[in-house]
């Protein structure tokens, strides 16, 4: 995308009659890669995603902007500038950068909190698919970007920084779905409304590369978010490329729309996702305490379909760095100490010796017998929870 463009329908017929530019304050390469997305700040402006570009394609040879040699190197590139930027447009017209260190940020959206999230996608410098809380000024781990940061020294290259020095300058992604299970492309982010459903608040992530939607649940640990993620949708009946998502004003209907472009399966159009009324037996949200985790469910259990032996937790961590993707390391079963259930809707998991800097993953047996006191079945049995910050 070389600009930000206003298109207005002046006579109210359905057709655009008005484009203006609105703002074109990024380099272009002509990569394939650099795309865009963007999100009102709610103040009249915007943010926009502005993406790097990929080693498969080339650039032009006349690039719109400033070119950087420096920039140009590694497998996701920023050439010209503000590639792996979110900026900010305000709504007198003034542009300014925001936050470095994104590689394909194809998913950006605020809150009605006015708190910004931006997805990104598995590649290089990112071991699998991330969900970000932005804030002004942070670095996002995809070094490429900083050779346009007004602060970095003229013609060093970050490429060459040691890992431990990108790492202690990056900003850690809220929540991280693990690549294929869960999300393998991930796309705008949208907030569930209060007529949607159990799950108000929480965040629904299409997958681009997938027939999904994934479910985030977010709280705050020391001031910080993080969280776990499920499926909300996982192929049932959807298309792949799952692109860009919005609720309708009444808050009862997900429109996601798909297209795919390159090595995706085909899967363009419009998916509408409406809420009939009736809530699903399903874990509400994940939260940590002190010594586990806690499972809140959308309704109360049948206490005598709890089985202990179904619950099980494990979990590793990822690294990023210059590869494509990255494993799941330091994999280990989790000892769960106890399993106890608390106010008919509650199962509370307590795991010995948590640690920060892990993905845990929650699993119920798919031979479990968990249900509702209605009778209904459990909708998701797997959970994984980013753990940055303790309890403390």
């Amino acid at each position: 995308m070389a600009e930000l463009t206003e298109i207005k329908d002046t006579d109210s017929d359905g057709e655009a009659d008005s484009y203006k530019n609105l703002t074109d304050a990024w380099g272009v390469s002509g990569n394939y890669h650099e795309t865009n997305e963007i999100c009102p700040d709610g103040k009249g402006g915007y943010y926009i995603a502005v993406g790097t570009a990929s080693y498969n394609g080339p650039t032009f040879y006349n690039v719109k902007g400033e070119y950087s040699k420096t920039g140009r190197r590694g497998r996701n590139f920023s050439s010209v500038k503000w590639k792996g930027w979110i900026m900010h447009y305000s709504k007198d017209g003034v542009v300014t950068p925001h936050a470095s260190g994104f590689r394909m940020h194809n998913g950006i959206t605020r809150d009605k909190m006015g708190n910004i999230w931006a997805t990104d996608n598995q590649g290089d410098w990112r071991a699998t698919t991330p969900l970000y809380h932005i804030e002004k000024g942070n670095f996002y781990g995809h070094p490429s970007s900083l050779v346009w940061d007004p602060k970095w020294p003229k013609g060093k290259d970050p490429l060459k920084m040691p890992l431990t020095e990108i790492d202690a300058m990056r900003t850690r992604a809220s929540v991280l779905l693990p690549h294929k299970e869960f999300n393998r492309s991930a796309s705008e982010p949208a907030q569930v409304p209060k007529n949607f459903g159990p799950f108000a608040d929480q965040l629904l992530i299409p997958d681009n590369n997938g027939t999904r939607i994934s479910r985030v649940m977010l709280e705050k640990v020391q001031g910080k978010y993080q969280g776990a993620c499920t499926h909300f949708f996982n192929d049932v009946g959807l298309k792949t490329g799952g692109n860009r998502a919005v609720f309708t004003d009444d808050g009862k209907t997900l429109f996601v729309g798909h297209t795919v472009r390159g090595w995706g399966k085909p899967g363009e159009g419009l998916t509408r996702i409406t809420y009939l009324g009736k809530e699903p037996f399903d874990v509400k949200h994940v939260k940590l305490s002190e010594t586990g985790f806690d499972l809140k469910f959308t309704h109360s259990f049948d206490k005598k379909s709890l089985a202990s032996k179904d619950f099980s937790v494990r979990s590793f961590r990822y690294e990023d760095k210059w590869s494509y993707g990255g494993p799941q390391l330091d994999k280990r079963n989790e000892k769960v100490t106890s399993v106890e259930s608390n106010e008919g809707d509650t199962i509370v998991l307590n795991v010995q010796n948590l640690e920060a800097g892990r993905v845990y993953w929650i699993e119920i047996s798919k031979n479990s017998k968990l249900m509702s006191e209605s009778g209904e079945p459990l909708m998701n049995k797997q959970f994984c929870y980013t753990l940055n910050q303790l309890v403390k």
